[in-house]
């Protein structure tokens, strides 16, 4: 059996924050975001620089 470590929290959402934005940041259900923040059913590049800023997140190691 292999030991592994379940990541904490913060690390999971860390990594699927990286993952989601290196994909292209793709609305989950594009009738529940506003149309103006989206392109091609994605975040609008401007909205997600806004939404990441607002959660503290450093633009460099993630864009």
């Amino acid at each position: 059996m292999v030991n592994e470590k379940l990541l904490e929290v913060p690390e999971a959402h860390e990594l699927y924050r990286i993952r989601w934005v290196k994909e292209g940041a793709i609305v989950f259900d594009p009738s529940d975001y506003p149309s103006e923040y989206q392109k091609n059913n994605k975040v609008s590049k401007d909205q997600l620089i806004k939404q990441l800023k607002n959660i503290h997140v450093n633009l460099n190691e993630i864009l």
